[in-house]
């Protein structure tokens, strides 16, 4: 299975995913609306990655993965507003949000040259 299939199928998990939260939910508060809606959109962004053939597969998963990062970092600034939020919680999602974000940065920027082989 190559890395674009496994693309398909995390983006076809993240869809499903933010729309079964969104269908459970109801009408969110508007922090956890936007989350899954960055989270859908990270879905649909890594789904084509997989699918599409006529845009460069990196950038397309460079767009999810910052999608995906900003979502992390929208949970951790509810989080943080919370009154019984964690600031190691909070940190550890800004720092994993950044992250997703940098790498997806880096895959738009120049996706062949990120070292991927297995």
């Amino acid at each position: 299975m190559n890395q674009r299939s496994l693309t398909q199928w995390l983006g076809a998990a993240l869809l499903v995913a933010a729309v079964g939260a969104l269908v459970v939910s109801g009408v969110p508060p508007l922090l956890l609306g936007v989350q899954m809606g960055l989270l859908a959109v990270a879905g649909v962004l890594f789904f084509a990655a997989g699918v599409v053939d006529g845009v460069r597969w990196g950038l397309l998963a460079g767009l999810g993965n910052i999608a995906l990062g900003a979502s992390l970092l929208v949970n951790g600034l509810g989080t943080a507003s919370a009154a019984d939020g964690s600031l190691f919680h909070t940190g550890v999602l800004v720092v994993a949000g950044g992250s997703l974000a940098l790498l997806g940065v880096l895959y738009v920027i120049d996706h062949d040259a990120i070292d991927t082989e297995l």
